[in-house]
C-alpha cells in the first residue's frame, strides 16, 4: 500500500482502499458559514423561480398579442383606410381572362 491509501493491483489502475478512505481528511466550512451559504442559494433559487414565472407570463402575453395583431390585420384595422381603398367587406374583383372578359363569360 502506498502512502496516499492507493493500492496497485494487476490492472495497473489505482484502487481506493477502506483504510485510505478513512485516512482522507475533508475540510468543511464552519456551520454558521454553511447556513449562510444555504440561505444565499435559497434566495437565488427563489429569484430563478420568480423569473421563470415572469418569462412564462410574458410568453403567454406575447402569443396573445400576436394573435390579436393578426386578427386586426386580417380585418384591415391596423392602418387607416383611405377613400380609394377597398372596404374590408368588399368581395375580391373577378379575375379577367384574355380580351377583358371575366372567366366563363363570352361575348357572341
Amino acid at each position: 500500500m502506498s502512502a496516499n491509501g492507493l493500492v496497485r493491483r494487476g490492472t495497473r489502475l489505482p484502487h481506493v482502499t477502506l483504510a485510505g478512505t478513512r485516512a482522507f481528511v475533508v475540510s468543511m466550512a464552519p456551520l454558521d458559514e454553511q447556513r449562510r451559504i444555504v440561505a444565499r442559494v435559497e434566495e437565488q433559487l427563489s429569484a430563478v423561480d420568480a423569473l421563470r414565472a415572469a418569462i412564462e407570463r410574458a410568453r403567454r402575453r406575447s402569443a396573445s398579442l400576436c394573435r390579436a395583431v393578426l386578427e386586426r390585420a386580417f380585418r384591415g384595422e391596423l392602418v387607416p383606410q383611405g377613400p380609394a381603398d377597398e372596404p374590408e367587406h368588399a368581395p375580391p374583383p373577378e379575375p379577367r381572362g384574355a380580351g377583358g372578359h371575366a372567366h366563363g363569360a363570352r361575348s357572341s
